[in-house]
Parts: C-alpha cells; sequence; structure tokens
C-alpha cells in the first residue's frame, strides 16, 4: 500500500513540475515576443521621426539622436491588466544621409523598473539602416512628353524625355540627350544622343507643393498670396511666417511687369504667367524659382533671368500660339521640368538659354514633398 502512495506522489509532483516548467515556458516566450514587439515599435517611432524631425524639436539639418532612455509602449486600457510592460529604448547614429538606428524592447515586470536587471524578464534588440532620399534634377531639361528645342536655342547640359527629344535646326544641346522614345537631330548635339530609355520619374514637386503653407527647417510656414492680377515691383520679402518667401497667385492669367526684381523667393501660380519687360526671379538655394501649371507667356521684348528650378505644367509661347515673341529672351541657370505633354511652341522664335548648374540639381523636401526613409537593412539580435 505505501509502495503504491508512494508511487502516485512521484507520479503528482512530476505533473505539478512538468506543468510549473510550461508555464514558466509560457511566461518567457511571452515575455521574449513581448520585448521583440517593443524593439519594433522603437523602429517605427525612429522611422517617423527621423522623416519628421520638428515632432521632436529637431530640424531637417539636424538628425533625431533617439529618445535618450526607455520609454513604455502606450497600451490599450482594457481593464484586464497583464503580467509585464513593454518599453524601446532607440539610439540613431548619423553619417550624411544613412542613418544606423538600434532599438532595444524589454518587458519588464508590471510594477517592477525598467532600470533593474531582476525586474527585466526579456530583452530584444533589432537593428535597421535607413536612407534619406534625394530630390535631385540632374538635367537641365526633363519633360514628361516631347522636348522640341527650337532654333534660337542653346542648353548647357543634359535634356531627358519621356517621349521625344527634337532639336531643331539652329538648337545647340551641349551636353546629351536622353529620350524614352526617340531623339531626332537637326542642330546640334554635342554629347550624344540615347533612345529607347527607360522612363524618367517626375520629382513631386507640383504646383500645389508650396501654398497656401509648407513645412520647412521644423516650421510651419504660410504662404503669402499676391494680391491683383499683376506684380510690380518686388513684394514684401521676410514676412513673419514666410522665410523662404514663397509668393502664389490663384489668377487665370498673371502679368509680371517690367523692372520686378525678386530674389530669394519662390512665386507659384495656378494658371499662365506672362512676362513683361525685364524680370528677375532667383530663389532660396534647393527651392524653385518659378511653378506653373499652365504656360509661361513671353512677350515682344522681354527679357526674363531666372535662377533654380522651374517647373511649367503647360508650354513656353508667345502671346498668342502663332506668335514669335519677337527679339523675346530667357536667360535660365538651373533645371527645367515640363510637367505636360508640351515644352516649347512650334513658333516660339525667343531667345533661350538655359544651363544646368550643380548647386541647383537637388530640391529640399517641402510639405507633402517630405520622403519616406529607405529601409536598407534589418536585423535581429536574440
Amino acid at each position: 500500500m505505501l509502495v503504491i502512495v508512494g508511487a502516485i506522489f512521484i507520479i503528482g509532483l512530476a505533473a505539478i513540475t512538468s506543468a510549473t516548467r510550461t508555464t514558466q515556458l509560457g511566461g518567457n516566450f511571452a515575455a521574449a515576443t513581448m520585448a521583440m514587439q517593443a524593439a519594433q515599435s522603437g523602429l517605427v517611432v525612429a522611422d517617423r521621426r527621423l522623416v519628421h524631425p520638428w515632432y521632436v524639436n529637431y530640424t531637417i539639418d539636424e538628425p533625431w539622436p533617439g529618445n535618450g532612455g526607455f520609454d513604455l509602449v502606450p497600451a490599450a486600457g482594457d481593464g484586464l491588466g497583464r503580467k509585464y510592460n513593454p518599453y524601446y529604448c532607440i539610439q540613431v547614429t548619423t553619417n550624411g544621409r544613412i542613418y544606423t538606428v538600434r532599438s532595444t524592447g524589454r518587458a519588464v515586470r508590471t510594477g517592477g523598473s525598467v532600470g533593474n536587471p531582476s525586474d527585466v524578464a526579456a530583452e530584444r534588440t533589432v537593428t535597421a539602416v535607413f536612407e534619406r532620399p534625394k530630390i535631385e534634377v540632374p538635367y537641365a531639361i526633363l519633360g514628361r512628353g516631347d522636348v522640341d528645342l527650337r532654333s534660337t536655342m542653346t542648353v548647357v547640359g543634359d535634356v531627358f524625355a519621356n517621349d521625344d527629344v527634337t532639336v531643331n535646326l539652329g538648337a545647340r544641346l551641349r551636353g546629351k540627350a536622353y529620350a524614352a522614345d526617340r531623339v531626332y537631330n537637326y542642330g546640334t548635339i554635342d554629347g550624344g544622343s540615347a533612345q529607347y530609355q527607360d522612363a524618367a520619374s517626375l520629382p513631386p514637386i507640383v504646383y500645389y507643393g508650396y501654398r497656401p503653407s509648407y513645412d520647412y527647417g521644423g516650421m510651419d510656414c504660410t504662404a503669402v498670396q499676391l494680391s491683383g492680377t499683376s506684380l510690380s515691383g518686388s513684394p514684401a520679402l521676410g514676412v513673419p511666417g514666410n522665410p523662404n518667401n514663397v509668393f502664389f497667385t490663384n489668377q487665370t492669367t498673371f502679368v509680371v511687369m517690367g523692372g520686378t526684381a525678386v530674389n530669394d523667393a519662390t512665386l507659384v501660380s495656378m494658371n499662365d504667367v506672362v512676362i513683361q519687360g525685364h524680370v528677375t526671379i532667383k530663389a532660396s538655394a534647393g527651392f524653385p524659382a518659378l511653378i506653373i501649371r499652365r504656360d509661361l507667356i513671353l512677350t515682344d521684348g522681354c527679357l526674363l533671368e531666372t535662377e533654380g528650378l522651374v517647373q511649367i505644367g503647360g508650354k513656353v509661347r508667345g502671346v498668342a500660339e502663332t506668335l514669335p515673341a519677337a527679339a523675346a529672351r530667357w536667360v535660365h541657370k538651373g533645371p527645367v521640368i515640363f510637367a505636360g505633354s508640351n515644352s516649347f511652341a512650334p513658333a516660339l522664335a525667343s531667345q533661350i538659354s538655359i544651363e544646368t548648374r550643380t548647386d541647383r540639381v537637388e530640391i529640399q523636401p517641402v510639405g507633402h514633398m517630405v520622403l519616406p526613409l529607405i529601409k536598407r537593412s534589418y536585423s535581429e539580435m536574440p
């Protein structure tokens, strides 16, 4: 009888021990899983704060270094309680546009301290390498459709068209012509040509990207709407809340009159822009000079000088489609993007000089132009 009782006791003890071990294993697995989830949550937080550093009082030029310690991961208050609390700690090292993020997650016993090793049930670490993408336009002219260089044009730099490139008789391209379709050369191309290229992506610099507001350098900025149908002289620069001097107009046709000189500023038009007389528009470094949703119209005898990126949704033409805008000139330094299917009107006879500038190819991310980081690698540590 004693033998039987002893056997039952041993079996029962073994069952209790097994159940205890199973419970411990289950607890260990739960803690490890929570620690890993906390570490991965830290990566999500780091991604968002590196893309928008002003959320944590840094600028785009001052990368966020991390949270400086362990923060509790927010959790839904379901009233059920939990055995562990998840924490994450983020460390960021920066090398140019590359960010290495090391996120450590801890599962801490409820009521315990994240800094007390005896209260930490599990710890997991993940590492990811992110890259901040560039917004670059490494061409003198980039066109969504055809790019036609007229006989009175000189372009210094490369040209890329997602359709055809045509260099007409008398035109000179001091660079290379790239086309997703064909290159027709009746003038002079110094750098040769390359047909049937993969289409080039136009950067997300659309006309509404700078109005009525924009984010830059950790500040919420407000563009200034120009009153009336024309601009004469220079608008008021340095207005509080508009540090990069972004101005916009909603007029169907907006006339920029002779004598207007706008430096360190951006002009955005929802429709056509007409240039009269001598006009100068030069952007701040990294900003566009001129964004036009429809046509850039050169009047007879005008001289337009621009510096910085110019984006045109329509075409460059004279006052009427069939008029050549005699003796008109446009001198530009920086890239030109034609966001529509056209470029220069067939009858355009204006003297146009477009020269790419190496210090103007990169455009600052502004407002919705803040691009997501590219994750280059990811690894987990036990």
